[in-house]
This record gives C-alpha cells, structure tokens and sequence, in this order.
C-alpha cells in the first residue's frame, strides 16, 4: 500500500505511515467528509498585542483589593529568590554551591525519576 500524503511504501497492517506519520483512518475521513481540508484546518495563532496586554495586565496592574502586608511579603520572597538565585548562577562548579542549595533539592526528585535532564 502507498501513503497517501508520501507515496512511500507501507504494510497493509499499518495504521500509520512509517515514514511521515499520517494516520490512514484519519485521512481518509477527511476525504470522506465534503469540505476541503483546508477549510477545516484551523491554526490558532493569538495576536502578539494580546499576549503584550495580557502580560501588562499581569505585571504592572495593581489589584484592587491588595493587602499591602501581603504585597510586601511577596515583593519580598521575589527579592531573596532572586539574590539566591544570582549567588547559585555565580558559584563556580567546583564549588559545588548548587548542590547544597534548597532549589537543588527540589530539583533533585524529579531529575531521578527521569522527567528532567
């Protein structure tokens, strides 16, 4: 059997094609159907001046019911992850200050199990 979409040569057991990945079944429900492919296929693309003023939103406009206490609170953990931070990107590797750090640590289970590299 041929592919359809690459014209290389497939098993007629194959549910997919080996070389490009086109699922058989799919393709040829969408030949099926009456509207063309490229009417249905739809790509979602938001526009960047979205993005831009959702961030704004996000980052530079104050809610209207913040606790000033809480406020600070945060304002301050943001400040001391980030001097943290600077000191565990400034430690030479023979140092080994990133290993010792609490970040490392949490880092740690994650990275054994295999989800990070």
């Amino acid at each position: 059997m041929l592919c359809p979409k690459c014209q290389m040569e497939q098993e007629d057991r194959n549910l997919l094609c080996d070389y490009c990945g086109i699922w058989f079944a799919k393709y040829e429900a969408l030949l099926e159907e009456s509207t063309p492919v490229e009417a249905r296929i739809t790509v979602y693309a938001p526009p960047v001046t979205a993005a831009a003023g959702w961030l704004r939103e996000r980052l530079f406009t104050p809610r209207p019911a913040t606790n000033s206490l809480a406020l600070g609170g945060r304002a301050a953990l943001l400040l001391g992850l980030v001097v943290r931070g600077w000191w565990i990107i400034s430690c030479p590797i023979e140092s080994n200050g990133a290993g010792g750090s609490f970040l490392h640590l949490v880092n740690l289970p994650f990275h054994e199990a295999g989800l990070l590299t």
